[in-house]
């Protein structure tokens, strides 16, 4: 994810909890100053198979002032839909394709 001649991008918060479905989820907030936010939506499709089956992964920007993105792993039940998605600063979710598009954003991407 980072640049050449850089450092990866910093994990500065962990957070793990149980969402309403009872699905697991783990946040990991990370400062991506060198890293441009376009980088974390290509390659989302690579994290959820890096922590295991069954996981579906959630970018967001948590701060664009900050460069802070937000990565969340989460629990789906086997054969359910493991396709990454983008969360909006509503709430929304839409989905990252394989290229690291995101159809419908609300803003543009930093």
């Amino acid at each position: 994810l980072q640049p050449r001649g850089y450092g990866p991008p910093e994990l500065l918060e962990l957070v793990e909890s149980v969402l309403p479905d009872g699905s697991y989820a783990m946040e990991l907030v990370f400062a991506s100053k060198q890293t441009p936010y376009n980088s974390w939506t290509s390659n989302a499709h690579r994290y959820a198979n890096f922590f295991g089956p069954d996981m579906r992964a959630v970018v967001s920007k948590k701060s664009s002032e900050l460069r802070q993105v937000s990565l969340t792993l989460v629990s789906v039940p086997a054969g359910g839909p493991l396709t990454p998605m983008e969360q909006q600063p509503d709430g929304s979710m839409l989905p990252i394709s394989l290229d690291g598009t995101v159809e419908g954003r609300m803003e543009a991407a930093v």
